[in-house]
C-alpha cells in the first residue's frame, strides 16, 4: 500500500484546511494510507483524528526551522512514506525539503490567490515536483511566479452534499429559510432592495492584510454597479472586520422591519 504524507502547518481550520482532510480522506478512500502532520495546537489535528486519519503533531516554526525538518525527515523514513504533499508556505518548504532529502515526490497545492513574490521561487521551482492550483486564476499567478507550466494543474473544490444532510434533517426549517435566502445574479440585485448593506469579512484571520478596506473596496465595487435610485435606496452600508465585532445578534436588535442585505466575501 501506497503512503501519502499531507504537510499542513497553519493552525487554523478554514476552507484551505477542510479541502486538506476532505482530500486526504477521498485519498484513503481509493486505498492509500495517509497520514497528515499539523501543528500540535491546531484545530485541524483534533478534526482529523476525529474522521479517522492518522496523524502526526510536529511544530513548525518557521520556513528553515531546523527542527521540524528533521522531524519531518525522521516521519517520512520512519512510516517509508511515498508521496509528500504540502499546502501552506511554511510546510511547503520544509515539507518540500524533508522529500528531497528522502528522495521523495513532492505535490505542492496552491490554495489562495495572494500575490506571490516574482523571483526565484524555490517552493515551485525545486520543491514540488507538480503544483495544484484550486483555481485557473491561481495557476496563472504560479506561473507568473516561475513555475513552469506544464507541472501546474487547477483542480477546483468539489462540495460533498453529504456533508450538508441539511434538506433532509428538518425540511420544515429548510423550507423557512428558502424564503429569506436566495442567490442574486449580479451586484445591483443583490443591493437593490436593501436599506443597508452588511458585509461580513470571514478573511479576517490572515494577519497583515487589512481586510476592512478591501471589505470596503469589495462594497464600492458592487456600489458602482447601482442605478442612482438604488444608491438613495440603500445609502449606507457597514463593514464588519477584525477592527469590529462580528456578532450581528445585537446589532439586528431593534431594526424589525428594515429590508437588509447580508453578503459573506
Amino acid at each position: 500500500m501506497k503512503t501519502v504524507l499531507h504537510t499542513e502547518a497553519s493552525p487554523g481550520l478554514g476552507g484551505q484546511e477542510v479541502r486538506t482532510l476532505n482530500e486526504a480522506r477521498w485519498t484513503a478512500e481509493r486505498g492509500w494510507r495517509v497520514l497528515l502532520a499539523a501543528q500540535p495546537d491546531g484545530r485541524l489535528l483534533d478534526r482529523a483524528r476525529e474522521a479517522g486519519v492518522e496523524t502526526a503533531a510536529i511544530r513548525m516554526r518557521g520556513p528553515l526551522d531546523p527542527l521540524g525538518l528533521a522531524a519531518l525527515v525522521r516521519l517520512i523514513r520512519r512510516e517509508r512514506v511515498d508521496l509528500v504533499h504540502t499546502h501552506s508556505s511554511i510546510d511547503a518548504w520544509l515539507g518540500g525539503m524533508a522529500a528531497r532529502l528522502c528522495r521523495v515526490p513532492v505535490v505542492r497545492t496552491r490554495h489562495v490567490s495572494i500575490a506571490i513574490r516574482r523571483g526565484v521561487n524555490p517552493v515551485y521551482r525545486w520543491l514540488a515536483d507538480r503544483v495544484i492550483t484550486s483555481g485557473e486564476a491561481i495557476r496563472q499567478i504560479v506561473i507568473a511566479a516561475g513555475a513552469p507550466a506544464e507541472r501546474v494543474i487547477a483542480i477546483p473544490a468539489g462540495v460533498n452534499l453529504e456533508a450538508f444532510p441539511f434538506g433532509r434533517r428538518a425540511p420544515d426549517t429548510a423550507r423557512e429559510l428558502a424564503a429569506y435566502l436566495r442567490f442574486a445574479a449580479t451586484p445591483e440585485d443583490c443591493l437593490s432592495e436593501a436599506s443597508l448593506v452588511v458585509l461580513v469579512n470571514t478573511l479576517a484571520c490572515y494577519e497583515a492584510v487589512d481586510w476592512s478596506r478591501a471589505a470596503d473596496a469589495t462594497v464600492l465595487d458592487c456600489w458602482r454597479c447601482l442605478s442612482r435610485s438604488h444608491r438613495t435606496a440603500v445609502g449606507h452600508y457597514l463593514a464588519l472586520g477584525d477592527s469590529q465585532p462580528c456578532d450581528l445578534s445585537e446589532w439586528i436588535e431593534g431594526r424589525a422591519g428594515a429590508k437588509f442585505r447580508l453578503i459573506t466575501s
